[in-house]
């Protein structure tokens, strides 16, 4: 199960599919507020989203595939119900809590909630597209990645939802196997988020991907699959 990263949607997993689904059912869905989604946005309400669409398809557990704020969402359900994650797969996750020189916010999030409130979604999405999060070492994400975020109307930017922090001191006792990927070119925010969680997780591995950055899976798919297909057995 792939869980795309903000302002992004299901699209950016086509690459998975693509090189995957020889091996395993793939499968990925919009998050709320993302895509097509009808649910309004609310990334408290994910995990429960999760539990609902596994109960749909029938499915007691599954490996579940994090991309950024994805993997925020996917820690965060692996705490909540473990019994149902084989194990995880967290590309470019965010910092579970603040470390020393490093920014608190990397994503400018209360920038982009002003600008939201006051009516320019186009700014916050030109701005975003910039981030360093956004850029592949090419360039060559560049189009795509502006077709997938055009449909973002920034409406999680101006609900109330309260959000989705990790407990760190629950980390210790997530027992599935961890995947942490990284763009060899990641920000070094992510990367330390990175070291982070893998010297809290009881079975973590770090993987990093040559050539890349931040949307790794999207830029280098092939490395990328070989680093799922290779930890989960496929």
């Amino acid at each position: 199960m792939l869980v795309h990263g903000w302002t992004l949607d299901r699209r950016v997993w086509e690459p998975q599919h693509a090189g995957l689904s020889d091996c395993a059912r793939v499968l990925s869905f919009d998050r709320r507020g993302f895509g097509q989604a009808s649910p309004p946005a609310g990334i408290s309400r994910e995990p429960s989203d999760l539990v609902e669409i596994l109960d749909a398809l029938e499915l007691s557990s599954v490996w579940l595939v994090g991309q950024s704020q994805g993997a925020r969402v996917a820690l965060a359900f692996a705490l909540a119900f473990p019994g149902r994650v084989a194990g995880l797969i967290l590309q470019g996750p965010p910092l579970v809590e603040p470390l020393p020189d490093l920014p608190e916010e990397e994503v400018p999030y209360s920038r982009f909630r002003e600008l939201a409130a006051a009516g320019d979604i186009a700014k916050v999405k030109q701005q975003w597209l910039a981030h360093p999060l956004m850029r592949s070492v090419d360039g060559a994400l560049d189009s795509r990645l502006r077709e997938i975020v055009a449909v973002y109307d920034g409406a999680d930017l101006l609900n109330a939802d309260p959000g989705l922090p990790i407990d760190a001191a629950l980390l210790p006792t997530l027992l599935c196997p961890v995947l942490i990927v990284n763009g060899a070119k990641e920000t070094a925010a992510r990367k330390a988020a990175a070291e982070q969680l893998a010297s809290r997780l009881p079975v973590a591995e770090l993987r990093e991907i040559p050539g890349s950055s931040h949307l790794c899976n999207l830029e280098r798919p092939q490395a990328f699959n070989d680093a799922v297909r290779s930890f989960v057995g496929g």
